[in-house]
């Protein structure tokens, strides 16, 4: 039945353009643990994650696109949340009032494609990596030894509010990537992204750019 539920809703989205969130929300609760990789695909709207608090997950969504949201745990300390058969967006989904929760004690991997927003805060660890994609938008907020961002697509990386000592930085396309870095940072940039550092770090003979990519010191 629900198989033929979110069939019938990649039709409508086909037909008509967009598959629009009803308006009307539920709120669903997961009891997943032991995971430090979050892996988001697909989503549209606003996530939060909460590192330095107990493992806790919960999702707000329109209630005609409950049935597309999976939040499934890997065998790996994954966590995956992503919109079934939205892939790259094929169902337009817009105006949507979705909210994903995630807090956990660290974490060490975030992947984030989509058109959704993502606010990360509490970190404090030794490494951390980002991988940013398509239209999503996400901020990084507290300390890390080491970074590293992939950032590819429209999307915007904040993270010069993360303070971090030593920095990896890959941007392609046209979204721009803010950092921190106060002692090492490779960088690399193309097409029409810029990477712009606010810490005492310069960039190192490895960065480069191409294309109308910018590398700034801020």
């Amino acid at each position: 039945m629900k198989k033929t539920f979110i069939l019938l809703l990649l039709v409508n989205a086909t037909v008509w353009g967009q598959l629009r969130g009803s308006g009307t929300t539920v709120t669903k609760t997961f009891n997943y643990a032991q995971f430090d990789q979050i892996y988001l695909d697909d989503l549209d709207g606003n996530i939060n994650i909460e590192v330095g608090k107990p493992h806790a997950i919960s999702v707000t969504i329109d209630d005609n696109l409950l049935d597309l949201l999976a939040v499934e745990q890997g065998k790996k300390n994954d966590l995956k949340v992503y919109l079934k058969g939205n892939t790259n967006n094929r169902m337009y989904v817009e105006a949507s009032h979705i909210k994903v929760v995630i807090s956990l004690p660290n974490v060490a991997l975030i992947h984030h494609f989509g058109n959704s927003r993502l606010e990360v805060t509490g970190l404090a660890t030794e490494n951390i990596s980002v991988e940013n994609g398509q239209n999503a938008n996400t901020s990084l907020k507290g300390i890390s030894t080491n970074l590293i961002v992939i950032n590819k697509g429209n999307g915007n990386v904040e993270a010069n509010n993360l303070l971090v000592q030593k920095a990896n930085i890959q941007s392609r396309g046209n979204g721009n990537v803010d950092v921190n870095a106060a002692v090492e940072l490779t960088a690399k940039a193309s097409g029409n992204s810029s990477i712009r550092n606010h810490g005492k770090a310069s960039f190192d003979s490895n960065s480069s750019k191409s294309g109308n990519a910018r590398l700034t010191k801020v």
